[in-house]
C-alpha cells in the first residue's frame, strides 16, 4: 500500500541576519515582509491513485464472489447432495472470500479517508512573493514567526539566529546591552 509523506517543500532551515532572512535559496529583507500567518491544513496520506485502484479491484473481487456464491447457492438448491456437492463447496469458498475481501476493502476505505494535520507559516512580501515553511509542529512555526516579528517590531538589528524545522530548534543570538 502506498503512503504519501507530508510535502515539506521549501526551506527546512533558515538564518536570521541583521536585516534579512535566509530561507533556503530565498532571501527576504525584513523590511520587505508584509504578512505572516500560521495556517492549519489537512492532507490524506493514503489517498493515492494506486490505493484507489486497489480499492476498485477489491470491490470487483467482492462483486465476483457474490455472484459466484449466488450461482453456487442456486445450483446447490437443485442438487441432491446439498452442501456436500461441488456447488456447496464453491458457495462456501466464495462466502469466505467475500468476507475477506470485504474486510480488506473496508480497511483500505477507512485509511483513504484518514486525514493528517499540518501547519504552514506563510510569509508574504511587499513585492508579491510568498515563502512557505511547512511543519507538523504549530508551536515551532509560531516561535519562528514571533522571533521575526519581534525583530521587526522592536527594530532589534543586533539579534541574529537560525532555526531548523527538522529538529524543531530555534537559536537566537542576542548580544548583551552594555
Amino acid at each position: 500500500m502506498e503512503r504519501l509523506n507530508l510535502d515539506q517543500a521549501g526551506a527546512r532551515t533558515g538564518e536570521l541576519y541583521q536585516h534579512s532572512l535566509q530561507l533556503g535559496d530565498e532571501t527576504v529583507t525584513l523590511g520587505n515582509i508584509a504578512t505572516m500567518a500560521v495556517e492549519q491544513e489537512h492532507f490524506r496520506p493514503w489517498d493515492t491513485p494506486g490505493n484507489r485502484r486497489r480499492l476498485g479491484m477489491r470491490l470487483a473481487y467482492i462483486s465476483a464472489c457474490f455472484l459466484i456464491g449466488l450461482l453456487a447457492l442456486a445450483a446447490m438448491g437443485f442438487s441432491d447432495r446439498g452442501m456436500m456437492s461441488a456447488a456447496g463447496l464453491v458457495f462456501l469458498l466464495s462466502a469466505v472470500l467475500l468476507v475477506v475481501f470485504s474486510g480488506l476493502a473496508a480497511s483500505l476505505s477507512l485509511k483513504l479517508r484518514r486525514q493528517q494535520v499540518f501547519y504552514r507559516l506563510r510569509i508574504g512580501t511587499s513585492d508579491a512573493r510568498q515563502i512557505d515553511l511547512v511543519d507538523d509542529s504549530r508551536r515551532m512555526l509560531e516561535q519562528v514567526r514571533d522571533a521575526i516579528r519581534r525583530k521587526i517590531d522592536e527594530e532589534d538589528w543586533r539579534t541574529t539566529g537560525h532555526f531548523d524545522l527538522n529538529t524543531d530548534t530555534l537559536h537566537l543570538d542576542t548580544p548583551s546591552t552594555e
